[in-house]
């Protein structure tokens, strides 16, 4: 680039003047600079495309449909209610599953795991008090990016002495021809010990 185009430089130089009181005349030497300078070169707008070359060999970034996720989501659902918790967690990705929990209103959460911690409580729950019901209604199924689905319903869940309500949110995709739960995002509104 031409050393007299150089429109960082005299942005700096304006800075420069501007500090010891001499805008005026960087303003002289900033207007003379853009005379003599040709227009800066428009960028194209950069758009993002996946080709076979450029996507993971596992994802499929195909839109998920509601018809294919709500069997899965049915199946997730009964094996909380039928104590299958292998079946459950059968699920879920193995490698990179997330799970939170907030109580409604809050930014931090309460409980935070990965597929392993997230595995042992579920199995231990299971064991601990056999019976676990969990009811759902209002469910939502949303189209997210890269192939992705939001599934976000209310959420009745009930176990020996515990009760809790709230908002739950399931995140599926498709890997290697087979759904997948990546994260779970839980927001509950009640509890009753």
């Amino acid at each position: 680039m031409d050393k007299a185009c150089d429109r960082d430089g005299g942005k700096r130089l304006l800075k420069s003047l501007n500090s010891r009181g001499l805008q005026k005349k960087a303003e002289e030497l900033i207007g003379e600079n853009e005379k003599k300078c040709p227009p800066p070169p428009i960028k194209p707008p950069v758009v993002e495309t996946f080709s076979p070359s450029t996507q993971s060999p596992t994802l499929d970034y195909a839109p998920l449909k509601q018809e294919e996720v709500e069997p899965i989501f049915r199946e997730f659902i009964a094996a909380w209610n039928s104590g299958q918790d292998i079946k459950q967690l059968d699920l879920l990705s193995k490698e990179d599953f997330t799970s939170a929990s907030y109580k409604t209103g809050t930014s931090e959460p309460y409980a935070k795991d990965d597929y392993s911690s997230y595995a042992k409580i579920r199995k231990g729950l299971i064991s601990k008090y056999g019976s676990i019901k969990v009811e759902v209604s209002n469910e939502q199924f949303v189209p997210l990016s890269n192939g992705e689905m939001l599934v976000k319903y209310s959420q009745h869940y009930s176990r020996s002495g515990y009760e809790s309500w709230g908002i739950n949110e399931l995140y599926f995709r498709r890997k290697s021809g087979k759904f997948e739960i990546f994260k779970e995002l839980f927001y509950r509104d009640k509890v009753k010990p």
